[in-house]
């Protein structure tokens, strides 16, 4: 048996009554002052999500404007770039991978829980939850108890619409008895353009992440005016902007105290924290990584002097990371040195 979500109860992407300009969203500058607009309600966040496209109508298979292997390939590219960097802020957040796409062209189930070969105008998140746990079924897709960090985006053909005319996405959870883990799915709506379904999917992505379940990064009392989850995307509708070439929109950072596409990567560690070689050429490597680099000294100093400055430096600047895994994995290679 599954339980449904309560109407209302899920982040949307709210219809526009005009095309959205696209706006350049600028770096901030480094003395931006931090908000709190998103306190932590201590819920459910994806950590690290694993997205599973699914096109649901048999309109897919005629190779449209923007076409399956279009969105395929622009989720990809949100997914490899920079879009997700800021999201460490909201608890660690990071950055997600592709765990694969499918296409519904025919029936899927039998009896009263079959769902349609074409999502019917208006659509429910009910029919949206029931073809999901048809296709785990089918063993088309994997189930959340499979994948626990697993996303699943459905996109409808041009033309239909859900059954809430105020919206044209949204991301909510499910249940279903047969699975010990929650189903956190999410669907957009399709215009004919690449850049409308990208814009979509990507606010709902970092809401996702943040918010699954309208319990983890919510806005404070007067943050928000629209219906739904009051979330890091909804403040920042229409503030869209390209990246890598594919449009998406921004989303809040309460420590720039704005909305943000991020741009840049952020420093790769994994690498120099899973395999440390506690040399003073690492703690170079690592401090270069997170300080960057510094001015050549007036006075030379013993390698052992310079060795220890840095190895301190590493260690107040590894609790600047937002990353707790990553400061404890420092501290402990520290350790030999006794500083």
């Amino acid at each position: 048996m599954s339980k449904s979500t309560v109407s209302g109860n899920a982040g949307v992407v709210h219809r526009r009554k005009s095309p959205v300009k696209k706006q350049a969203v600028k770096p901030i500058p480094g003395g931006a002052t931090p908000t709190n607009k998103f306190p932590d309600g201590h819920g459910s966040v994806i950590n690290k999500v694993r997205v599973q496209m699914i096109y649901w109508g048999t309109a897919w298979a005629t190779n449209p404007t923007p076409s399956q292997a279009d969105i395929t390939a622009a989720v990809k590219k949100i997914l490899a770039g920079p879009y997700m960097t800021d999201l460490i802020q909201y608890r660690g957040i990071d950055y997600g991978t592709f765990q694969g796409e499918t296409s519904v062209t025919a029936v899927v189930g039998s009896g009263a829980t079959q769902s349609p070969a074409n999502p019917p105008n208006s659509f429910t998140d009910a029919q949206v939850f029931q073809l999901i746990t048809n296709l785990v079924a089918a063993g088309t897709v994997p189930s959340p108890d499979a994948v626990p960090q697993i996303l699943y985006c459905v996109v409808v053909p041009v033309g239909v619409q859900s059954s809430n005319s105020a919206a044209i996405g949204e991301h909510t959870y499910d249940t279903n008895s047969a699975y010990t883990n929650k189903f956190h799915f999410a669907w957009v709506e399709n215009d004919g353009t690449l850049d409308y379904v990208t814009e979509i999917f990507s606010h709902e992505l970092a809401e996702s992440c943040t918010d699954p379940e309208g319990d983890a990064f919510t806005g404070v009392a007067g943050t928000c005016s629209g219906t739904g989850w009051c979330e890091i995307g909804d403040v920042c509708e229409g503030v869209t902007g390209l990246l890598n070439g594919i449009s998406v929109q921004a989303y809040w950072s309460d420590q720039a105290g704005a909305c943000v596409i991020p741009q840049i990567h952020r420093p790769n560690l994994s690498r120099l924290i899973d395999e440390p070689e506690l040399t003073a050429q690492w703690y170079v490597k690592v401090w270069l990584l997170i300080h960057g680099p510094d001015p050549a000294p007036d006075l030379a100093v013993s390698a052992t002097a310079r060795l220890t400055a840095t190895t301190r430096a590493i260690a107040a600047l590894s609790r600047c990371l937002n990353n707790p895994q990553a400061e404890r994995a420092i501290i402990t290679a520290l350790k030999p040195f006794s500083l």
